[in-house]
């Protein structure tokens, strides 16, 4: 099944409400397919977890699965 994998810059992007990112992360819900975020790309995108609601929102979802590169 094909899934949706987000780097540090389509993890700002969604914390910058940018369409095209909300828009692939709705259709991607609809289809069940997996969103993949490595821990590397979030680390990098965190910089403040109290006021980014929608990293960690995206990050509680059953359907996202954050990944160690090892």
């Amino acid at each position: 099944m094909p899934g949706v994998t987000l780097d540090a810059g389509g993890l700002i992007a969604l914390d910058r409400n940018d369409r095209r990112v909300v828009v692939l992360l709705a259709r991607a819900r609809e289809t069940g397919a997996p969103v993949t975020i490595p821990a590397t790309a979030l680390a990098q995108a965190m910089r403040r977890p109290d006021r980014q609601v929608r990293l960690a929102r995206l990050v509680r979802q059953p359907t996202t699965d954050v990944i160690a590169l090892d």
